[in-house]
């Protein structure tokens, strides 16, 4: 142990006129960014300590030491349940050196730390629900997290954050904080509730995790900060010269410039299928610039696929050259369009309708898609507070709009290919439930899902079977003549393979043409309709 705190421990124990049950130096003689005139840190734990917590300010040696004394159940308390807003557990979140009894100190912090994950995977699940099954997260997100919400609950430690992690000896910083989460991430290992997928890398196992519900965690975390300044008030019941010693401290730390971008947005960490997830607000221009890293990038044209598409295709150069990037953001104002169509479909299907939940399932639904075999979008960049999804164009033509140079022969087996994988997600359990042509992209080679925000593993598959069709051949039919018989055939040929063909016989009700008698000419609808009826049943 350094002389100089041997000295001031000695000093401390005789002047409180008890033991001191465990000690430890933190702040920025540790962490490594003191000035001439920074203190030496402590936390002193006493058994019994009749003030229960209290600063102390005192010149031991020619040194100035701030020791912040607590008692060992109030400072329990304060690891196992927070009950005191983290105000002194906090100070294990930064780096640290045991200087007695370093065994308790550890068990404390791997406790404070798994508590911590626990916590924070609650939060993620509260915001991502099912979601969180294919998230890939670092151990440097909990840390950063929990350090962006006391930053948030408790601004003086924002300026001893950024030195501390983001400083000269940030990485270093980082790893000794890191310790004490392996071994609490390890123990929820041990109980399944997370899952090692790598180096520091973990998936959170939703169905073991007992999280209290999204309302009460919001108000947990706020209660936290109104501790930490009850638990503060309390600590300084001292007299005026030393209040105003730590008053001048904090404002001598003040400030810290501006936050790192980890702390703004620890969700950047996070990723999905090797996407990125941004948790913290952007404009569109924001997020261009963090998807390419480059400040210098310049936007072009950004064109809207539809008048009432939420889908943009934005044109960016960069060093890397000229690209294109699809951009899908689901608005409030989207749900117009959702509520007339779930008013004109009402007997037949139920629509997501809200922002959030479209925007959960159309990424979950990429996912699975994947895990399926069947190839979507690839994402980029996934932004959480703007609701959108950036995605790698696909350089294809939609079914709805194939040329008309494309043989006959060529346009069945692509209308064949589109039945058998449909008739496969069908077979596994799933249903896209807006399975319009134009959502379906053919790139030469592979035929490429994208507009998941209704899929579902409950709704009617035959439904699916007949807005595909309906809606195909009154697209197609302008571009491409062919005979409706053979269109419906080659669909259901390819279907039949692994999908089950009493869906493509219901899909022949009168029910399911009835949306489309508005928008096409009877007698294709019925010749649909009759070819669905002659070839299944």
């Amino acid at each position: 142990m350094d002389p100089i705190y041997s000295m001031a421990l000695e000093y401390f124990s005789n002047l409180l006129g008890r033991p001191i049950y465990a000690a430890l130096a933190y702040g920025s003689q540790i962490a490594g960014y003191a000035s001439k005139d920074s203190d030496y840190d402590l936390i002193l734990i006493i058994e019994g300590y009749p003030d229960t917590i209290k600063y102390y300010y005192e010149d031991v040696g020619g040194f100035s030491f701030s020791a912040l004394v607590v008692d060992k159940h109030f400072f329990e308390e304060d690891i196992y349940h927070a009950k005191h807003g983290e105000f002194v557990s906090g100070r294990l979140f930064t780096v640290f050196i045991p200087l007695i009894n370093e065994d308790y100190i550890r068990k404390c912090e791997a406790v404070l730390k798994e508590r911590t994950i626990i916590e924070e995977s609650c939060d993620l699940i509260s915001k991502y629900g099912e979601l969180v099954d294919y998230l890939s997260i670092p151990l440097k997100f909990f840390l950063f997290s929990r350090l962006r919400r006391r930053i948030m609950a408790y601004p003086p430690v924002r300026y001893s954050y950024i030195k501390t992690f983001f400083g000269s000896r940030g990485d270093i910083n980082i790893e000794m904080s890191l310790q004490g989460f392996r071994r609490g991430a390890e123990r929820l290992v041990e109980q399944g509730l997370l899952e090692k997928t790598g180096p520091d890398l973990y998936r959170i196992i939703r169905s073991k995790l007992d999280c209290p519900n999204k309302i009460f965690i919001r108000l947990e975390f706020l209660q936290r900060g109104v501790k930490s300044y009850i638990t503060h008030g309390r600590s300084a019941k001292v007299p005026p010269k030393v209040f105003l010693h730590e008053f001048h401290s904090k404002i001598r730390r003040g400030g810290g410039g501006e936050l790192p971008s980890l702390l703004r947005d620890p969700h950047k960490l996070i990723h999905i299928d090797g996407a990125e997830v941004s948790g913290g607000s952007r404009n569109v221009y924001q997020a261009l610039r963090h998807i390419y890293k480059d400040k210098g990038i310049t936007v072009g044209a950004i064109k809207r696929t539809g008048l009432f598409s939420g889908t943009y295709i934005i044109e960016v150069n960069s060093n890397r050259g000229a690209e294109r990037i699809v951009r899908k953001h689901f608005s409030y104002l989207d749900i117009f369009k959702w509520l007339i169509l779930q008013f004109w479909l009402l007997d037949i299907t139920r629509f997501n309708l809200f922002p959030s939940s479209r925007f959960l399932n159309e990424v979950s639904s990429s996912l699975k898609m994947r895990e399926m075999g069947i190839k979507t979008f690839q994402p980029i960049l996934f932004s959480w507070a703007e609701k959108s999804i950036y995605s790698k164009y696909i350089d294809g033509v939609k079914i709805s709009e194939l040329p008309n140079n494309y043989p006959l022969k060529m346009v069945l087996s692509i209308i064949r290919e589109v039945g058998r994988l449909i008739g496969y997600i069908h077979s596994v359990g799933y249903v896209f439930g807006d399975l319009k042509p134009q959502n379906i992209i053919y790139n030469g080679k592979n035929l490429y899902f994208t507009d998941l925000e209704q899929f579902s593993d409950k709704g009617d598959p035959s439904w699916d079977i007949a807005e595909f069709l309906y809606y195909s051949y009154i697209i197609t039919s302008r571009y491409i003549n062919i005979p409706i018989e053979k269109f419906v055939s080659s669909f259901i040929e390819g279907y039949s393979e692994s999908g089950d063909l009493q869906y493509v016989s219901r899909a022949s009700s009168l029910r399911y043409l009835r949306p489309f008698m508005i928008i096409a000419p009877w007698n294709r609808l019925f010749k649909i309709r009759s070819s669905i009826k002659k070839l299944v049943t």
